[in-house]
């Protein structure tokens, strides 16, 4: 898709609209705070510039969608930022991560089958290359909890 102008950057996150239909693409190296968004494999005419303190990009897997909610590691490492796909609303920082992963911690997330919501977070630098760390949020309560050792190979 050309798009006729410098849109695409690397360390984005990506989200779906299902509501819309609609991909948005948020932050990346050159832009850390904009939105773009794409319909019918057309670049939507807007382009808007985030209204938020923090960063959006990273290296490796820092974002993850759960239903509207498209969470993000905010790029210092410390935080996620979660941005509403449908209301386009992004909110402020304010989950703390417990274990700084920076722009190289990754995130997954998943519902149980009573319904709740966790998300995932592995890796992150260290003086030693990276962690080994698996720190787990449950969503539905706002807690962390305890992590399962890591396994010896």
């Amino acid at each position: 898709v050309d798009v006729g102008q410098d849109v695409f950057s690397y360390g984005m996150a990506v989200g779906f609209d299902a509501a819309n239909e609609t991909i948005l693409i948020l932050g990346g190296w050159d832009n850390k705070r904009q939105l773009r968004t794409f319909k019918d494999f057309v670049v939507e005419l807007q382009q808007s510039d985030l209204s938020i303190s923090g960063q959006i990009y990273g290296f490796g897997q820092f974002y993850t969608q759960l239903n509207d909610t498209l969470w993000m590691i905010e790029s210092g490492g410390q935080s996620f930022i979660r941005f509403n796909t449908e209301s386009r609303e992004i909110d402020e920082p304010t989950i703390t991560i417990q274990i700084d992963v920076n722009i190289y911690g990754c995130l997954a997330s998943s519902v149980s089958a009573n319904g709740k919501e966790y998300l995932f977070v592995v890796g992150g630098p260290s003086t030693s290359g990276s962690f080994k760390t698996l720190q787990i949020y449950d969503i539905t309560s706002g807690q962390w909890m305890s992590s399962p050792p890591p396994p010896t190979l």
